[in-house]
């Protein structure tokens, strides 16, 4: 019985490993580390010119569109959570993984990668999403269509509401 339940957690653990293409793996991790980081401000620049922002500090999340700063609900984190271990299992489809180049974001050197993607319950994402990936692992662009977000790490603060 014993070596029946190790059997299967080995199955298990196995099977959680391959649910992420070994390609899409850098990706996968980047997107972990970013979310386990304990600041970071994210700028989100939309294909129609408008833009909004969230920071992530002391453990709360705030956000703003236009000019108005406001404190996201804590599910938020949650739910990043969530998509991360999705991510992780393949419930989100990730595929067609590739190194694309390099490139310097905001004096910061990065691998850049080119994936699909698609989220259940979401609109599909027509054409690929990059990437930029630092030197330490962490996000420091993503872009999809029209759409740019960058993300800083240091010097992040909550911002006075």
């Amino acid at each position: 019985m014993k070596r029946i339940a190790v059997s299967l957690s080995l199955l298990c653990a196995s099977s959680a490993v391959l649910a992420v293409e070994a390609a899409c793996e850098p990706i996968v991790a980047a997107t972990e580390k970013t979310s386990a980081q304990p600041a970071r401000h994210t700028t989100v620049e939309l294909g129609d010119g408008q833009r909004g922002e969230s920071v992530l500090a002391d453990g709360q999340v705030h956000i703003r569109m236009g000019e108005r700063w406001m404190k996201a609900p804590a599910s938020v984190l949650e739910a990043e959570r969530k998509l991360n271990a999705d991510l992780r299992k393949g419930t989100i489809k990730t595929w067609d993984c590739k190194r694309v180049g390099t490139e310097t974001v905001d004096a910061v050197s990065t691998t850049v990668y080119s994936y699909r993607q698609e989220i259940p319950g979401l609109p599909k994402v027509d054409g690929p999403i990059r990437i930029y990936i630092g030197r330490d692992g962490l996000v420091y662009a993503l872009e999809s269509g029209g759409t740019r977000s960058r993300i800083r790490y240091t010097g992040v603060a909550a911002p006075k509401l």
